[in-house]
């Protein structure tokens, strides 16, 4: 429903720019006076100030003041001050809608960092990137049009003393320029934010990710002390039943542990195969140590994955 609220603003401000194009070139061919038509073209580009902030109700009164002051400037004035004094009108209304546009903007950031936390559904995400992206073309157009004004005004300035037809031929050209640049700025873009806003969804999910592994990680620590707590008593003692404690524990980890327990329950009799199954242990024994070693490592993580949370 927004965009297409937007879309329609869109159309009709397109619409207002071409009358009021049209206006001003029917005026320049009459012989009116310079400040009528001054008169002529604030009355217009106001009107058009204002369906674009038909929305906003508090834009709205401020238009109407700025339009009053126009006019008591213009009747007394010189034309020279009354650019310099619509200068600065334009500056004042620029600097306001920007600061409206920025802080919309703003809003809908604070919104999506708010719901980061839950599954965020990518409609809601699509919306919200959309509007931004609309609220964007609509400064960039107020812009355009401003700058043209702005440029329109100078020209006409400088060509108080020229002919009417060279005047005609430099706004043609002026308008031809604003169209295209337009038209460009429309295209270029929509294409970029596009990639940068996949971009930051993927690395949500990278995150998310991240906290599982930890948890994963967490789990498989615990197993692990077990195991080499199991190992390391086998080698500080003597009994059978301790050793075949310790390979039973390591039997999860390691597959070749499986031919040491099947020698042990054939040669219990033999002082020499017990003493190489205890050397194989303390072999294992040095592979556990290895492993708290990454243990120690993952319990920093994890103690630094509570602190940040």
């Amino acid at each position: 429903m927004m965009i297409m609220m937007m879309m329609m603003m869109m159309k009709m401000i397109m619409v207002m720019m071409m009358m009021m194009m049209m206006m001003i070139m029917m005026m320049m061919m009459m012989t009116m006076t310079m400040t009528m038509m001054m008169m002529m073209m604030m009355m217009m580009m106001m009107m058009m100030m204002m369906m674009m902030m038909m929305m906003m109700m508090m834009m709205m009164m401020m238009m109407m003041m700025m339009m009053m002051m126009m006019m008591m400037m213009m009747m007394t004035t010189t034309t020279t001050t009354m650019m310099m004094m619509m200068m600065m009108m334009m500056m004042m209304m620029m600097m306001m809608m920007m600061m409206m546009m920025m802080m919309m903007m703003m809003m809908m950031i604070r919104r999506r960092r708010r719901r980061r936390g839950r599954r965020t559904t990518t409609t809601m995400m699509l919306i919200m990137t959309l509007v931004a992206k609309m609220m964007m073309l609509i400064a960039k157009m107020m812009m355009m049009v401003v700058g043209m004004m702005m440029v329109l005004m100078m020209m006409r300035m400088m060509m108080l003393a020229t002919t009417t037809t060279t005047m005609m031929i430099m706004m043609m050209i002026i308008i031809i320029m604003m169209m295209i640049v337009m038209m460009m700025t429309t295209t270029t873009t929509t294409t970029n934010d596009d990639d940068d806003d996949d971009d930051d969804d993927h690395d949500h999910d990278d995150d998310d990710d991240y906290d599982d592994d930890d948890v994963d990680a967490a789990a498989d620590d615990d197993a692990d002390d077990d195991s080499a707590a199991a190992a390391t008593a086998a080698a500080a003692g003597d009994d059978d039943d301790v050793a075949d404690d310790a390979d039973d524990a390591d039997a999860d980890d390691n597959d070749d542990d499986d031919d040491d327990d099947d020698e042990n329950d054939d040669d219990d009799d033999d002082d020499d195969d017990d003493d190489d199954d205890d050397d194989d242990d303390d072999d294992d024994d040095d592979d556990d140590d290895d492993d708290d070693d990454d243990d120690d490592d993952d319990d920093d993580d994890d103690d630094l994955m509570f602190v940040s949370m």
